[in-house]
């Protein structure tokens, strides 16, 4: 790499790079930005990539980055993004000044905990009171600080009345939010859910309620508003509900769980929750609670009364019959929840809900008409997954083995989990060479992944197909993938493996600078001397020594006892 300035990088940077580097620089995707050695940098980008760059200080000398298209080209948008956020950073720092002549300080500084130490405590309340009229925000944040040890009539009002002051001062003339805004209210809503929390380690199950209840009447009807932060409003309200089920398990008082009840009937039949998407977790809920008959019939004639109205969403209907045929279940009428599922097979969750209980109750018939009905239909690809779970199941138990290898291979070349592959040679057996070879095939022409990579190495390796595993490494140039083979393979070619090692340590320092990369070989050698190839590893050091005699983190990686 030609070295040049930092400063003006735009005029030595290709736009094809220089552009994209720039946007995940103002995406703020370069993170752990520090000084690992003096003027030698680090940085991670966009959470995989590991960046390195050598500067000298002003200039950029050198630097390194573990994505395909920097070895190919010596720079890509990580590495830029990178110059950009160092650029940053390094402008930031103040110069040095010059030490003054050392003037003893007072005893008492002039702070803010000098002041508060000080001053009357009638003043400091006078302020505050003053403050708060004039400053909105800070009158939100002291209300927020201190909600809980405030006692009033209605305690629950005082945390509706924190989030309706959170959601009006944050809204434009239009009636809309903006981002800051929307920052706002998510923020006071989490010191809430916090503050739920800490009430919940205390078993003040009270307070728990009154939080998780305002949360979810108060943020529900702006949801759809959100435009910056819908997905953080519904987290903070599957939160709520979340914590109101954590009461449930700690088996409260009989009082508080009919309130609960009570609630819950009440809010069920408001058409906000059932507009906003947020019924289904009422529907849940709902059927948590019930856990007698009474409550169970009650429930049942509010879920058939509620059918009765509009859903408005796919979701909303589905969680509503799951929540029926659940109840009905309870209540020992199958028959009548069978007769809701069947007419409902069109419907993907409800479907894998009754498989899924099906297979609980090891009513194994049942299990099998669901699963084969529904993968005869174009389902969502993760619940067509698990009705193929289900299937191979019931494949394995009725010994069918055509279709138990149907799916486990399938079922592989979608997951590369190794089960499904005991469970395919387990029913492919028979010309098991030619459909080991027919399967690699299959494998080969699906797309990378790491669970894929992984996969074929430990295939090659189960297999005793060593000379293809040795060629696989060699292709793959993944020192991690020789490590965990490495012991197998020097017992069958032992000099192909100590050439692959010096290739790939020699080719790695080549291309990596830095504490991090000194310590990967450390550990690679640290591997050398556990699986017996002590010769290999003190040649390495050797070479290491002689070859990179300034790279200092390294030399001291190399002296250190493997």
């Amino acid at each position: 790499m030609t070295a040049f300035p930092l400063l003006q990088l735009e005029q030595h940077i290709a736009d094809d790079f220089l552009v994209p580097g720039e946007q995940l620089f103002e995406e703020d995707k370069v993170r752990q930005l520090q000084e690992s050695e003096k003027h030698l940098w680090l940085a991670e980008v966009a959470t995989q990539f590991e960046v390195e760059v050598k500067i000298s200080p002003s200039k950029v000398m050198d630097g390194s980055c573990d994505c395909k298209t920097f070895s190919e080209f010596g720079v890509c948008e990580h590495f830029v993004a990178t110059l950009f956020a160092l650029r940053k950073l390094l402008a930031q720092r103040k110069p040095s000044i010059p030490k003054k002549e050392e003037v003893q300080p007072p005893s008492d500084k002039f702070t803010t905990a000098s002041i508060l130490k000080q001053i009357d405590e009638a003043m400091l309340k006078e302020f505050v009171r003053q403050y708060a009229h004039r400053d909105r925000n800070f009158a939100l944040a002291l209300k927020t600080k201190f909600v809980g040890v405030v006692q009033v009539a209605d305690n629950k009002e005082k945390y509706l009345h924190i989030l309706d002051d959170a959601i009006k001062s944050s809204r434009k003339k239009n009636k809309s939010f903006s981002q800051r805004g929307e920052q706002k209210i998510i923020k006071i809503t989490q010191d809430l859910l916090d503050q739920a929390e800490a009430a919940f380690s205390e078993a003040h199950f009270i307070t728990v309620v009154w939080i998780a209840q305002a949360i979810v009447e108060k943020m529900t009807p702006i949801i759809r508003k959100m435009e910056y932060s819908a997905k953080e409003t519904l987290s903070a309200i599957e939160q709520a509900f979340s914590i109101l089920q954590r009461i449930l398990e700690r088996q409260p008082a009989p009082a508080l769980l009919e309130e609960l009840w009570e609630y819950t009937v009440q809010e069920c039949q408001k058409i906000t929750y059932r507009i906003n998407e947020i019924i289904p977790l009422f529907y849940r809920f709902l059927t948590q609670l019930a856990t007698h008959l009474n409550r169970r019939t009650e429930a049942l004639q509010l879920l058939e009364q509620l059918s009765m109205q509009s859903p408005f969403t796919e979701k909303n209907y589905t969680r509503l019959q799951i929540a029926r045929v659940a109840i009905l279940e309870q209540l020992g009428r199958n028959t009548e929840a069978q007769k809701i599922i069947h007419n409902n097979l069109s419907h993907p969750d409800l479907l894998l809900y009754a498989t899924l209980q099906a297979t609980k109750r090891e009513d194994w018939q049942e299990a099998k008409f669901l699963s084969d009905a529904g993968l005869q239909r174009l389902l969502p690809f993760n619940i067509k997954q698990q009705l193929e779970d289900v299937r191979l199941e019931l494949a394995h138990r009725e010994g069918d083995w055509v279709l138990q290898a149907q799916l486990s291979k399938q079922r592989l070349l979608e997951t590369f989990e190794w089960h499904y592959f005991e469970l395919f040679k387990k029913a492919a057996h028979h010309n098991w060479q030619d459909t080991l070879e027919e399967l690699l095939i299959d494998i080969e022409k699906t797309g990378y992944s790491s669970a894929k990579r992984d996969f074929i190495a430990a295939l090659y390796a189960e297999e005793r197909k060593f000379e293809a595993l040795l060629a696989y490494i060699q292709k793959l140039q993944s020192l991690d993938i020789l490590d965990q083979y490495a012991r197998l393979l020097i017992s069958v070619y032992p000099s192909a493996v100590y050439d692959l090692y010096r290739t790939m340590i020699y080719t790695y320092l080549e291309q990596h600078l830095g504490r991090q990369a000194s310590k990967r070989v450390q550990q690679k050698l640290a591997h050398l001397y556990q699986i017996g190839a002590t010769d290999l590893a003190e040649e390495i050091i050797s070479t290491l020594k002689a070859t990179y005699p300034e790279r200092h983190t390294l030399m001291e990686a190399l002296s250190t006892e493997l």
